[in-house]
């Protein structure tokens, strides 16, 4: 796979689609993207929910810390902070919170 791919002109994480079958990359602002022969759905593969743990387990320990991920008004209740970064991880696209002093949490 290729890596993370972000929209040209808005510079957003482009999300994986299929479109009669074939794969896609699609930007928040609704602009499609093709395909490169690097790109692959290999690594979306449905895992187990021990195996997803693990998969997301170093991408959720550091969302708080990397700059690219976005923030949003969520109360984090271990140190009541009022800004949180948060993640898209998974198939399902579920929503994880992350703030500065570790604490992780999804709703």
């Amino acid at each position: 796979m290729s890596g993370v791919k972000f929209c040209t002109e808005t510079e957003s994480l482009l999300y994986e689609q299929t479109e009669a079958g074939e794969l896609q990359f699609k930007s928040r602002e609704g602009k499609i993207y093709s395909i490169t022969t690097d790109d692959t759905m290999l690594d979306n593969e449905e895992l187990g929910d021990a195996a997803a743990i693990l998969k997301f387990d170093i991408s959720k320990r550091v969302t708080a810390f990397d700059f690219v991920n976005p923030k949003t008004e969520k109360e984090c209740m271990q140190c009541h902070r009022k800004i949180v970064s948060f993640q898209r991880l998974g198939e399902q696209k579920k929503i994880v919170y992350a703030c500065v002093c570790g604490n992780i949490f999804e709703k």
